[in-house]
């Protein structure tokens, strides 16, 4: 079961249509006495751009022979655009311009008003094709005056009024834990392999022998790391001794078992265990192991060995399998005596043992200090909902779980989650291999694609998990459905 232990937000972009600020609401004055506000310059469909303002023109002041010509224009860069002009006139002006045929100061000019005619307040608006270099374009206002018979008198510009820039989309995670399930019984295990050396024919365990030392010392540690820990029940040891192929299978049997034997009571000895907490198997020759090593290897003949090895048709027992290797090929017999048999003789460990449970706050950080491996995942997750999720200590929780289980789908998951919350993305997708392809799997692609801004594919991820029914990846889908309303995407 998924249960949601947070969700982060984060601001969003929203399509951008430019106000003035505080300054620019009370009014910006042009030529003449002409004030501006209410600016919007908006992308409002894939191909176009739509600029609209107001003209306050009630204290419009024109001497009886002069006209103004404003020009609103885009510009960023060295890339402008001369949008459709309105153009004011005095009284005396504009019949002098009527009279010559004319009434507008320019062909591109989109409104024509004296100053005994204007109105209080012109609503401008126009809409030209979007082009690419728009995107961070600012409007200002162009004022230029005429005198008698459209004498030039100058013209100025007006700093950037408003602008607009592409809006920007911000992925909203919402990061979801998976809590792992409660575990009746906490049984774990420690396995390895020893491989201890006999004398020829022998069954006694001599610990000064070759490397006995040493390979005996690997069960002692696994033995010790169980028994010196109060919380921790040892339940058993099982033991299995392999053997060689070289020789007789009688005495192969016998010595695999001996062996096996005395290797149980050797350990029994030291730590003084009752013979009912052992299992002991012996597998008198080990031909899975010599296989292996064969077909791993580039021996002359390796082919026809393993067709040999292969064979329990023609070949009445082992020991006849082994005598027609060490007789047909003796240059490859020799290197197996000395590279492969001496790591097939060898001994498997198992220490099966159980944890008891915690169930305080308190024991689950000491423990989680002290002896980590012995917190079930459950009680990982239930120490991490002590803190906030993002913070330190919340993630470095998640991050020492998946180390105590590297192959378990949650812990990987929770792993993967406290990554991306933190922002590093270097081993989430390392974590996210491991977590299998379950609905929750599927949202953790798809969340982790979405922040590094692969969309398309964050979107198929989170359309796999919706119909896992997986809630999160519904709104997830919505957010990338939302991207591309406000980017004009397909």
């Amino acid at each position: 079961m998924n249960i949601q232990i947070a969700k982060l937000i984060l601001v969003g972009a929203i399509p951008l249509a430019f106000a003035l600020g505080a300054n620019a609401q009370e009014g910006h004055i042009l030529a003449g006495g002409v004030g501006v506000e209410n600016i919007s310059v908006e992308r409002t469909a894939k191909d176009r751009m739509d600029i609209t303002l107001d003209l306050d023109l009630s204290r419009l002041y024109l001497k009886s022979d002069k006209a103004c010509l404003l020009t609103p224009v885009l510009t960023r860069g060295d890339k402008s655009l001369d949008l459709p002009a309105v153009g004011l006139y005095s009284r005396g002006s504009f019949i002098q311009y009527l009279r010559g045929g004319r009434c507008t100061l320019s062909d591109n000019e989109k409104m024509t008003y004296s100053v005994k005619k204007a109105p209080r307040l012109v609503n401008y608006s126009t809409q030209v094709p979007w082009e690419d270099w728009m995107d961070g374009a600012v409007l200002q206002i162009r004022s230029d005056r005429f005198g008698c018979r459209n004498c030039d008198e100058g013209s100025s510009l007006t700093e950037g009024l408003g602008g607009y820039t592409m809006p920007t989309f911000t992925f909203e995670p919402e990061f979801v834990y998976a809590r792992p399930k409660a575990e009746v019984r906490k049984s774990r295990s420690i396995s390895g392999e020893a491989f201890i050396d006999f004398v020829q024919g022998k069954t006694a365990v001599v610990e000064t022998y070759h490397s006995n030392a040493a390979e005996l010392a690997k069960i002692r540690a696994g033995v010790d790391s169980v028994r010196i820990d109060p919380d921790i029940t040892l339940n058993g040891i099982t033991l299995k001794g392999f053997a060689s192929p070289e020789g007789p299978y009688a005495l192969n049997e016998r010595l695999a078992k001996g062996r096996t034997e005395a290797i149980r009571n050797y350990v029994r000895d030291i730590y003084r265990l009752d013979n009912k907490l052992f299992t002991t198997i012996s597998v008198p020759e080990n031909w899975v192991g010599l296989r292996e090593y064969v077909a791993a290897s580039d021996l002359p003949h390796k082919a026809e060995i393993l067709s040999i090895i292969d064979d329990d048709t023609s070949f009445k027992n082992l020991d006849a399998k082994e005598w027609r290797i060490k007789s047909v090929y003796k240059d490859e017999y020799a290197v197996l005596l000395q590279d492969c048999y001496p790591y097939l003789r060898r001994t498997d460990y198992r220490i099966d043992y159980t944890i008891r449970s915690y169930a305080t706050a308190d024991e689950l950080e000491e423990v989680f200090r002290n002896r980590p491996r012995n917190l079930s995942l459950e009680e990982f997750y239930l120490l991490a909902s002590k803190y906030r999720p993002g913070e330190e200590e919340f993630n470095n929780i998640f991050h020492e779980a998946v180390k105590t289980y590297p192959e378990d789908p949650v812990a990987n998951l929770n792993a993967a989650m406290a990554k991306m919350q933190e922002g590093d993305y270097d081993k989430v997708l390392d974590y996210l291999g491991m977590t299998g392809d379950g609905g929750d799997a599927l949202y953790a692609h798809g969340l982790f694609l979405a922040l590094i801004e692969d969309y398309a594919g964050a979107e198929g991820y989170f359309s796999k998990a919706m119909a896992a029914g997986v809630p999160q990846a519904e709104a997830a889908l919505e957010q990338l459905v939302r991207r591309k309303e406000i980017l004009f995407l397909k």
